[in-house]
């Protein structure tokens, strides 16, 4: 210092003074962030920690059906003694652990169940969520939308016991099943389930020719902003409008309702808002001469 105050005047001291303190002061200070507990606990919410001893990837990808039950956090301890792969997703309250189903036995034993019911009303609730999920991720990464249909007489899935890959069963409230499935599988379950309907896709009231128009009509009155609209019509009235129209894929026909109740020999034609005018005109043009 001395040797600097004798090398510079005070002006000049004062001046890089001046200098370094302005320079120290436009430097931000670095805080430390508090540890908000409610924004821990969602985040950990989103991305569970992983427990078990397989990872969750090479167990649902071994051969077998997988098999889902959600339990208390605390009895995942006890499944490490029992000699059976799991894989447990640990979220804040509980925790959803994937098995092999042919373990459901080990697991009901390591658990203590006398009644196994339990179990597997688990399985079928989460199982089939799980599902959906990798479902709808595979749809995304391939820009595509998944697709449903509605099963009413759930002894249908019989007739995809053997290609469980292509679609994801989901019960409803009502006992009725719910099919998710991608587009690219839509033809092979429709002709699976409806050998007879579906032979020739041509013919107005066939299940392919309807299923492909309907999810047509959908999407161009999405982005068209119109809305879909639906009608009771005789066979005669559907094939009348049918015959009069150069669009063939004007409308899209079904024997049942939404709800799946027969309609007692009518028909329900689904369509858009932008081609009322259409439907009502052939209709009227069939009355008239009725008329005549």
């Amino acid at each position: 210092m001395k040797l600097l105050i004798r090398r510079n005047r005070k002006t000049r001291l004062d001046k890089k003074y001046r200098s370094l303190h302005g320079s120290c002061k436009q430097q931000k200070a670095y805080r430390i962030k508090k540890t908000d507990l409610k924004e821990l606990l969602e985040k950990y919410e989103q991305n569970p920690t992983t427990a078990g001893n397989i990872p969750y990837r090479n167990l649902v990808s071994a051969h077998g059906e997988n098999y889902r039950v959600r339990l208390a956090l605390s009895a995942v301890p006890k499944l490490y003694a029992y000699p059976f792969f799991f894989s447990a997703r640990l979220y804040k309250d509980y925790a959803l652990v994937t098995i092999k189903k042919k373990d459901k036995q080990i697991m009901q034993k390591a658990l203590e169940l006398e009644d196994i019911s339990i179990l597997e009303k688990h399985n079928e609730h989460y199982t089939a969520k799980s599902d959906y999920l990798d479902l709808k991720k595979r749809a995304e990464l391939l820009g595509v939308k998944v697709e449903f249909l509605m099963l009413h007489q759930p002894k249908l899935l019989e007739k995809l016991k053997n290609e469980k890959e292509r679609f994801v069963a989901i019960p409803t409230k009502d006992g009725k099943i719910r099919l998710a499935f991608l587009p690219q599988n839509k033809d092979y379950i429709l002709h699976a389930l409806y050998p007879d309907r579906y032979k020739n896709n041509n013919n107005l009231f066939s299940v392919g020719r309807n299923s492909k128009v309907n999810t047509k009509l959908k999407k161009e009155a999405m982005l068209g902003g119109q809305i879909m609209r639906y009608r009771e019509l005789s066979k005669e009235e559907v094939e009348k409008i049918y015959n009069s129209s150069d669009n063939k894929e004007m409308f899209a026909v079904f024997s049942k309702n939404a709800k799946g109740e027969s309609l007692n020999g009518k028909y329900q034609i689904a369509y858009k808002s932008g081609d009322e005018d259409k439907i009502n005109e052939a209709l009227e043009e069939k009355t008239t001469k009725r008329k005549i």
